[in-house]
């Protein structure tokens, strides 16, 4: 097949061809690899936006080759031999760090492809892979630092490099923990907010914890704590766990007469608490 900037651009299929990637093998050549076809799913990604035809083509390419990488993690082979030496974080990574001469290291074990599971699966998921990387830190704490069940919150804060708005993802989060992220969140998380606040408070003591409470931000692989309190992240923690102890200042702002006209014009409806 030819291909180059010639090539025409595949205009939408008119009859449906099944979304699919299947593993192939071809044991006289000694040939394995995956047939990636991607019908509606491409289309309807490269239809709802008015891409120029050399731009739609490149986009196709990656969306295919992006697809066709994501499934060779879930398959034995070259994947799985890289997966398991990143996931360690034990005697072997240890090994590995003094052999490159690395003395402390940040882990951060995420769990990919957990928006495809249900809601209980996936937080069973994300659950186990921050207990793993919780109990890897309290093994060898002179080693590894990281989020965990007890060590978590990203949101815009202080941080090494100044302002940013921190975020699980690969460009937002260099490691940087902001308190009020897990302790603002006392309403929805109880239990692991508690175990944040208990390990704010008691493991990392006056490190980050001062008159006014916690300071802003702090990052343990790069040895930085924000030398601040800020009162934008500091208000949410005191409105928070006043509002999952008594939902003082919810009930004190629904009762404002503006604001249940205001929520019945744009749908909001009313949920039974379930406590």
């Amino acid at each position: 097949m030819k291909t180059g900037p010639e090539s025409p651009v595949r205009a939408p299929s008119a009859v449906p061809v099944d979304d699919a990637v299947l593993p192939f093998e071809v044991d006289a050549l000694d040939v394995r690899g995956r047939l990636t076809r991607l019908g509606p799913a491409l289309d309807d990604i490269l239809t709802k936006h008015d891409y120029p035809a050399p731009v739609g083509k490149l986009l196709g390419e990656a969306i295919v080759l992006t697809t066709l990488l994501g499934s060779a993690l879930k398959f034995e082979g070259r994947a799985l031999k890289l997966i398991e030496p990143l996931c360690d974080i034990g005697d072997k990574r240890i090994a590995a760090m003094d052999a490159a001469g690395i003395d402390f290291q940040m882990l951060s074990l995420t769990s990919p492809g957990t928006e495809q599971l249900d809601a209980a699966e996936a937080m069973a998921l994300a659950r186990e892979s921050n207990d793993a990387v919780a109990a890897a830190v309290k093994k060898n704490p002179k080693r590894f630092a990281g989020y965990g069940a007890n060590c978590w919150g990203l949101t815009a804060s202080d941080g090494p490099k100044g302002y940013l708005a921190h975020a699980p993802d690969d460009r937002d989060d260099d490691g940087t923990m902001t308190p009020t992220g897990a302790l603002a969140s006392f309403p929805y998380t109880p239990e692991a907010s508690m175990a944040a606040f208990q390990h704010f408070y008691h493991d990392l003591g006056d490190r980050i914890w001062g008159i006014y409470g916690p300071l802003d931000a702090f990052n343990e692989s790069l040895d930085w704590i924000s030398p601040i309190y800020m009162g934008l992240n500091q208000a949410p923690i005191a409105v928070m766990i006043e509002n999952y102890r008594t939902g003082l200042l919810w009930r004190l702002f629904i009762s404002n007469p503006e604001i249940q006209p205001m929520l019945d014009k744009i749908g909001f409806q009313r949920v039974p608490r379930s406590r």
